[in-house]
């Protein structure tokens, strides 16, 4: 069973994350920043097709 100063240093210690500007981003956010620099082209791609798409369907 927890102590109450093991129940202390818990809830006192600093999040888990990364530092931007000094604050700690919470370890989700940091995780779905990761991904979104891995592939930065892929919005790009998907919106070019979309709008091709349309282009398309608007020529025919």
């Amino acid at each position: 069973m927890r102590t109450w100063q093991t129940i202390l240093d818990y809830v006192r210690r600093d999040p888990r994350g990364i530092n931007a500007d000094g604050r700690t981003l919470g370890l989700a956010l940091a995780v779905a920043m990761e991904k979104a620099n891995q592939q930065p082209t892929a919005e790009v791609e998907a919106f070019l097709r979309r709008r091709a798409d349309e282009e398309q369907r608007i020529a025919s």
